[in-house]
């Protein structure tokens, strides 16, 4: 039999104090009352704080590309780092860097190689549950996917790259109307606006 909690509208009113005294919220529940309690702000304010918050992410960001190499997460490293930097942080400290983002992709590309010699053992490995192996190979695979697109991605994806061309629209259906002559003289000026063009 399961017991049957008290509630306030099944007791006495002389009950009520001591059910609201033990339905109290927890010290680390409850809302911070004075300013020294407050927690530290995590975005810098001062100029120090900016140039402490640079140098962590500079420190931490060898370390990254070498897990990622590796085909490891990063997140866990960053946020375990007792200097405060978060994963969000990093990464947008990392986005306005872009020097060091192209290392980052760079690193992801052969991280991606990684993760295919993992996916190898894996598959190879017959002590394993057969679902498990499965999701971590996916896991993988969706990660070498993204990693390295161009390599790795499914061979649907069409990446169309077309040029800004400025002017007026033209209606191929008037060009069945024109001689050769002047089919020609606009070809030649389309070579002269793009070479590229007549080809």
């Amino acid at each position: 039999m399961t017991e049957k909690y008290p509630c306030p509208l099944d007791m006495q009113r002389k009950e009520l104090p001591e059910y609201y005294e033990r339905a109290k919220t927890p010290e680390w529940l409850s809302v911070h009352q004075s300013t020294d309690e407050l927690p530290l702000q995590r975005y810098p304010r001062t100029k120090e704080d900016k140039e402490y918050e640079r140098h962590v992410f500079e420190s931490l960001f060898e370390n990254a590309v070498d897990f990622i190499m590796e085909g490891r997460s990063i997140k866990h490293m960053i946020n375990s780092d007792p200097r405060g930097m978060t994963y969000g942080r990093f990464m947008v400290m990392l986005k306005r860097d872009k020097e060091r983002l192209e290392r980052y992709w760079e690193a992801k590309e052969i991280g991606a190689e990684a993760l295919i010699e993992d996916m190898k053992a894996i598959s190879d490995d017959d002590a394993e549950d057969v679902q498990r192996s499965t999701l971590r190979i996916n896991v993988r695979k969706f990660e070498v996917q993204t990693s390295n697109p161009q390599r790795y991605g499914d061979a649907k994806r069409l990446d169309v790259k077309t040029k800004d061309v400025t002017g007026p629209r033209v209606d191929t259906r008037a060009l069945k109307n024109l001689s050769e002559e002047e089919l020609n003289a606009l070809e030649n000026i389309l070579s002269k606006v793009d070479p590229d063009a007549t080809e």
